[in-house]
């Protein structure tokens, strides 16, 4: 949280500093509110320098030991081929009220998948996305995510894409 110096200047929050080879930028996610800030997932943009970010790397969030994974959605590039900037999000850690958690991005790469896609892997999951779209003339179209993996699975045309 920023605070004053004795002539009543603003000065900035301590950062975490690099310190291993696989860390890449500090961060500090404030709550100013007067009560607890829950668990959600944060989305913001990040810039790199030239080699910080390879295509591929898997990202972690590093908080009080805790690795976050980190889903990067990749926009630019440097000349050398590497991570200009991109959006990174992931599931931010609830936040005491008036408080803020110090993070470190790092390429310490634990490999996040999470094996073979099936309907096995959702059913533990709670996932249960289904979209319906009134059609002009008054019919409804339902689309089913578990529906369609199935059919997906069983076609043989589902696939895992990497991030980044």
């Amino acid at each position: 949280m920023a605070s004053t110096n004795a002539d009543g200047r603003v000065v900035a929050p301590a950062v975490l500093q690099p310190q291993l080879s696989t860390d890449v930028v500090g961060f500090n996610l404030e709550n100013n509110q007067a009560s607890t800030l829950g668990q959600q997932y944060i989305t913001f943009q990040e810039t790199f320098l030239p080699g910080d970010v390879t295509t591929g790397t898997d990202l972690v969030a590093i908080v009080n030991g805790q690795k976050i994974p980190v889903q990067m959605d990749v926009k630019t590039f440097n000349d050398d081929g590497s991570v200009r900037s991109a959006l990174l999000t992931f599931q931010q850690p609830s936040i005491a009220a008036h408080s803020s958690l110090s993070f470190m991005l790092s390429t310490t790469g634990t490999d996040f998948t999470t094996g073979a896609l099936s309907l096995a892997n959702l059913n533990g999951s709670n996932y249960d996305l289904k979209i319906s779209i009134a059609l002009q003339g008054g019919s409804t179209v339902v689309l089913d995510a578990a529906t369609l993996l199935q059919q997906a699975l069983n076609a043989g045309t589902s696939s895992r894409s990497p991030c980044g």
